[in-house]
């Protein structure tokens, strides 16, 4: 490919610009984008889930839909089986002894914790929200927000998982963006001089 500058590309007609399709330029850097995002997701999944405990496995199972999403569901398994970091904590009551099976929910009705009910409980639109935009706009967006008890009590107290999850994911973006901006300004350039995508 020739060595074409942005100031290069800025000389080139407007007419010229107009005249070709911008479809298949768009796409494609839409897709970039999008990767990096979901690449993103999947390392706050990830880094959140190392950061938290496992008792029960409600806690993290409330990652699950987010993790199928991303289809990283299965590395979370190690997780579920009980080999994440163990540690004695207290019951609902502040008393020690925190192997305690039942969860107080947000209308204050008691279920037992399980695996199951946390992965109903963080399903996309309870615990997460994820948008990565359109070809006509391009405005990614992430919300995740505990929904288990345990996890909103734990986090507080000792595991700040979501802040590692934020920090990981900050951390992800902040070294790979270069990376995506690398893969879209010859695909720019080879469009803006006559070339295919």
């Amino acid at each position: 490919m020739p060595n074409v500058t942005l100031a290069g590309i800025g000389k080139l007609s407007a007419k010229a610009a107009r005249s070709r399709n911008t479809g298949p330029l768009t796409t494609r850097v839409t897709e970039i984008y999008q990767q990096l995002w979901r690449d993103a997701a999947r390392v706050f999944v990830l880094a959140t889930a190392e950061a938290m405990a496992v008792d029960t496995g409600m806690s993290v199972a409330s990652l699950r839909p987010l993790a199928a999403q991303f289809r990283i569901k299965n590395i979370l398994v190690a997780q579920f089986s009980g080999f994440g970091p163990k540690f004695h904590g207290y019951n609902y009551e502040g008393k020690g002894g925190g192997n305690s099976t039942l969860n107080e929910r947000h209308d204050g009705a008691k279920g037992h914790k399980s695996m199951r009910r946390g992965e109903q409980m963080g399903g996309e639109g309870k615990a997460y929200k994820i948008s990565f935009g359109s070809k006509s706009r391009l405005l990614m967006t992430f919300t995740f927000r505990a929904v288990v008890y345990q996890h909103i009590l734990w986090d507080i107290r000792k595991w700040n998982s979501l802040e590692a999850g934020k920090a990981a994911m900050q951390l992800y973006l902040d070294k790979n963006i270069n990376k995506a901006e690398y893969n879209v300004v010859p695909l720019i350039a080879r469009w803006f001089s006559g070339g295919n995508i």
